[in-house]
């Protein structure tokens, strides 16, 4: 999951859209500002898909697994019954 930007970070973010040094952001840099706010979302979300692919695939592999040694163990007492007969 994505961290909160710090107040440290929010300080550097201003200083980079606020590109005339006023002090202030005017319009042509507030539209900046909204669109890398809207840039840093989209990676946010980016980010998320990956680590619902990444859930989707462990629980895959998990379920692949269990089922392996379900079978295994099943045939494994096939197995140890023959011998025991």
């Amino acid at each position: 999951m994505a961290k909160q930007p710090t107040k440290q970070e929010m300080d550097d973010w201003f200083k980079i859209f606020d590109t005339d040094g006023s002090g202030k952001i005017d319009i042509k840099e507030l539209k900046a500002v909204v669109r890398g706010f809207y840039e840093w979302q989209e990676q946010r979300v980016d980010d998320a898909k990956i680590d619902a692919d990444v859930a989707v695939t462990r629980h895959f592999l998990l379920t692949y697994l269990m089922t392996y040694l379900f079978l295994f163990s099943a045939r494994l007492c096939q197995v140890h019954k023959r011998l025991s007969e």
